[in-house]
């Protein structure tokens, strides 16, 4: 075991099983690595278990994955080493069946399995019979599609079911620890950083985790202090004291005079330090100059003493950031290599201490040597190398997908002649990082319309990429110049309607793997194309129990055209469903990291649907990396909508407009309007009025011309924009509706609904047409929902028309609120006396044809207070006697008001109807859409 010098104490914190995670953190060239080492060999003595290092990738997923690996290296390890593997399957098996919730278990079942199934491989037939009833006991149709989940991103029950067989592996080794070690852990990502905070308190005591962690900048500093409030324990190395370092060089029969100048220009990190020392036992010499330079300078010199055959393979692979296998390596270096002969390139390459760091048991170049070394290249050999490097990156990653050799593409990129030679990837490998931050949020969120004129390009809408752009990847984006440069380098394209504008990515294929790499590499995650996609495969299609249609994305549908849209996809589905039957369907509404996601899906029958609906419930949480909230379930078809509700309510308040309002006033008024409407809805009448979201007015004014734009998601009412209209601010052209955006500073989950271009004599905003505009929605939503059933006997009739009668007297005082504004309106309290007197046919009250109503309502001003009294009567008799009407209602009729005659006669009031349309008025229904019945 190679000598630590000052270490002893960071060793013991790191040997030490009390703790299940230790961090050791420090800058590059400290010793992390060789500190990790050195635990790794100490325990290894102690006749505990372990593996190789394993180098933590920069992709989302990569912890979890990593640590499955080193299971599967151990438990290959000790089932050669005991023959354990029918032990070992009984107990994956059990601890399979007793995790909890089918999600989980599955996600046991697939590691298991994925654990088994290689070591099987790696050990051969022995274990052939006992692995097999392992598989015929626990097989799992998910199983597929559960390990694309856990090989690509990060799932809290994967981690968890990883944990659970962590422990079973752990149980074969008798009472001994297992240790775990992984380095590069700043390259995982924020979600699997949190998934490493959650370990100290999921792990049991058999298994422990040791990693190093680079923290050369405040963002790592940040990441790792997260993880120590979260109980991950600290190891951090600084640089070696002055003594500990004199005596390294004295141990090295290094000159005591160098013994200063090598600890000042390494300021003590060791592996500088050990450079500095092999320099001065070289050369007698230590060049005074900063680490970094003497780090540089020191790796080009052993490469230039070295033999032609070994420097010219280091260059060659200088463009590696990982190393390929062995098979490999010899095919990138030429056909005079071999494996024979690499073996001697490779041990004279780490003699001369450029090949130095271990990855997984291969030595390999320190990352900041690779780089001196690729930086030394002279432009044509720095091209010559890029070029064999991409072209075998880019065969690799169809083979194995693995988004890691993608970052390694986008650092050579700019040196590759295939990349120069492809415009889009030219662009893309030197665009600055706000267009990078763009393009992968389109790709994210881009998907192919089927309604399209080209149903296999992927589109998706300007404002969403933008908002999305700045929570996902890059806060302080600069959206509209990036947009700009990358529609003049024909990146994106832009296509303008009425409403917004949409962008459609166009990129090559390498141009897509450049954008992919450079994103991985730079930002915080690598981008999920089709986000959308992902997000429904796999967290809410496996909740739709035999759905028939579903549609969904990113964004914010009307209700209203989802259930149209939705009704018409379920009939092509289903030929044979009868027509004007409801559609038994699901609206969700969700968020993704706080961006709109939807699915609206039609089911065949009720039973299904409202399966699907409670499942739907727990489809929150952490998926592939990404924060989904589920805001919203609505199960249709539901009860319907009172198209007449607000209509009915205006009707009770006295209303004179007021002239010659200015145009910004109107809108305030629309604006007012639509608030107290909204305030007086339930949730479902906002969604069918869209009425979810507060929606504010913006009035952009030049000569007469005008711009009224809604916004929602903001305050209500009229809104200031923050600056006046530029001069050159057009109300046409390409990038209009960005320009908009720009133009009002909108704050992030703010957007524009709609935008109306007018004059300023232009657009008065009547309030009954307002309210019948909604009406026509609600009578539009609800020729998809059933017919209400409603019993004719005299009780239930008198509660219906009480509550129709009460809802419209408050729905009429919110109203009265806003409408006072435009002229006098108000609304007196008063009594409204109710009275319908039916009649039927031997008990089948309003049969049609058959059946009459006398209706009398009355309202009585002078009263001081509102009082709703409804009285049913009902008759067999079809004949209509008034003075059978007046014994019915004598106590009511005796309230009746004094009318301008002084005449009291109940009998002018009287009406004949319909009973069936009289009554679905009253109760705020369009005629036909209730039902009686006996």
């Amino acid at each position: 075991m190679r000598v630590l010098y000052g270490r002893e104490e960071s060793l013991r914190s790191l040997i030490d099983p009390a703790h299940p995670v230790v961090l050791i953190t420090g800058d590059g060239g400290v010793g992390k690595s060789t500190l990790l080492a050195a635990c790794r060999d100490t325990a290894q003595e102690s006749h505990l278990a372990t593996v190789n290092i394993t180098r933590l990738p920069h992709r989302t997923g990569g912890l979890q994955v990593s640590i499955l690996n080193q299971l599967i290296s151990i438990t290959t390890q000790l089932v050669k080493e005991q023959g354990a593997a029918t032990q070992l399957g009984h107990k994956l098996a059990t601890r399979a069946r007793a995790a909890i919730g089918p999600r989980r278990k599955d996600f046991t079942l697939a590691v298991a399995k994925e654990l088994l199934a290689i070591v099987k491989e790696r050990v051969g037939s022995d274990t052939g019979q006992a692995l097999g009833e392992f598989f015929a006991s626990v097989s799992s149709d998910n199983s597929e599609s559960i390990l694309e989940v856990m090989h690509t991103q990060v799932d809290a029950d994967a981690l968890q079911a990883i944990v659970d067989i962590a422990d079973e592996v752990a149980s074969l080794n008798g009472q001994s620890t297992l240790y775990l070690f992984f380095e590069n852990a700043q390259n995982l990502s924020a979600e699997d950083l949190r998934q490493l905070a959650d370990l100290p308190s999921m792990l049991s005591g058999r298994v422990v985790l040791r990693l190093e962690h680079k923290d050369s900048s405040d963002e790592h500093r940040r990441r790792i202090q997260l993880l120590r409030s979260a109980g991950v324990v600290e190891v951090p190395l600084s640089g070696l004291p002055e003594e500990v370092v004199n005596f390294w060089c004295r141990t090295k029969g290094v000159p005591e005079s160098l013994h200063k100048r090598i600890y000042h220009s390494t300021n003590g990190y060791p592996l500088f330090v050990d450079d500095a020392i092999s320099q001065a036992i070289a050369d007698r010499r230590v060049t005074n100059i900063s680490p970094a330079e003497n780090f540089r300078l020191s790796t080009i010199d052993n490469l230039n003493d070295l033999d032609p055959e070994s420097a010219s393979a280091a260059r060659q692979l200088s463009a590696f950031i990982e190393p390929p296998t062995q098979e490999d390596i010899v095919g990138i270096l030429g056909s005079e290599m071999n494996t024979v002969r690499w073996e001697g390139v490779r041990s004279r390459l780490e003699r001369a201490r450029i090949f130095t760091t271990g990855t997984d048991g291969s030595p390999w170049f320190h990352e900041v040597r690779r780089r001196c070394i690729w930086e030394s290249l002279s432009p044509p050999l720095r091209r010559e190398v890029a070029d064999r490097a991409v072209s075998f990156i880019l065969s690799s990653f169809r083979d194995t997908e693995d988004l890691e050799l993608l970052v390694n593409l986008a650092l050579i990129a700019p040196d590759s002649s295939e990349v120069q030679n492809d415009p889009r990837a030219k662009y893309l490998s030197r665009a600055n990082l706000d267009e990078i931050a763009l393009i992968s949020a389109l790709l994210e969120i881009a998907e192919s319309n089927k309604e399209a004129p080209s149903p296999e390009v992927p589109t998706a809408f300007g404002d969403p990429v933008f908002d999305y752009c700045r929570l996902a990847f890059k806060e302080d984006l600069n959206a509209l110049p990036s947009l700009e440069r990358l529609t003049a380098a024909e990146i994106i394209f832009v296509a303008e309607n009425d409403d917004a504008s949409v962008l459609i990515p166009r990129l090559s294929e390498l141009a897509f793997l450049v954008a992919l790499g450079r994103a991985g590499a730079e930002l915080p995650r690598f981008p999920m194309p089709a986000i959308a996609s992902v997000i429904f495969r796999t967290s809410i299609a496996p909740r739709l129990h035999q759905f028939v249609t579903c549609s969904y994305g990113i964004g914010y549908p009307r209700l209203l055209n989802a259930v149209t849209k939705g009704e018409k996809a379920h009939r092509a589905a289903r030929p044979h469903h009868p027509h004007g039957r409801s559609t038994h369907s699901i609206f969700l509404r969700a968020e993704i990291e706080q961006q709109p996601f939807y699915a609206y899906s039609t089911f065949p029958d009720a039973e299904t649907a409202t399966l699907s609906a409670q499942d739907l419930q727990g489809a929150g949480g952490r998926h592939w990396g990404l924060h989904v909230d589920v805001n919203w379930v609505l199960q249709l078809p539901t009860g319907r909508v009172r198209s007449r509700r607000f209509l009915t309510a205006l009707e009770r308040v006295q209303f004179t407009p007021r002239p010659g309002l200015s145009f910004r006033s109107e809108v305030a008024k629309k604006a007012d309007l639509l608030r107290h409407v909204r305030a007086s809805c339930n949730r479902l009448e906002r969604a069918v009025f869209d009425l979810e979201e507060t929606i504010s007015y913006i009035v952009l004014e030049r000569d007469r011309d005008v711009m009224v734009v809604e916004v929602t998601g903001s305050g209500d009412g009229v809104a200031e924009p923050d600056t006046p209209v530029p001069d050159d601010y057009r109300f046409a052209g390409p990038y209009k509706w960005t320009e908009l955006k720009q133009t009002l500073n909108l704050r992030s989950g703010e957007r524009v609904s709609n935008v109306t271009i007018s004059t300023t004599e232009g657009g008065y905003h009547d309030p009954k047409h307002v309210l019948e505009s909604m009406s026509n929605k609600a009578r539009e939503y609800n020729r998809s929902q059933p017919r209400i059933e409603i019993s004719s006997s005299t009780d239930a009739l008198q509660n219906a028309l009480s509550k129709a009668q009460q809802d419209s007297y408050h729905d009429a005082q919110a109203l009265c609120a806003v409408l006072s504004q435009y002229g006098d309106a108000s609304l007196t309290p008063r009594r409204t006396l109710l009275l319908i007197h039916t009649h039927g046919e031997e008990g089948r009250y309003f049969h049609p044809h058959r059946a009459a109503a006398v209706y009398l309502a009355i309202p009585a001003p002078e009263l001081e207070h509102d009082v709703v009294t409804v009285k049913v009567v009902e008759r067999k008799d079809m004949s209509f006697d008034t003075e059978i009407f007046a014994a019915a209602f004598s106590e009511e009729l005796s309230e009746i008001p004094v009318t301008s005659h002084e005449s009291r006669d109940w009998r002018s009031f009287l009406s004949m109807a319909n009973p069936s349309y009289l009554l679905c008025r009253e109760l705020g229904y369009e005629d036909g859409a209730v039902g009686f019945h006996p």
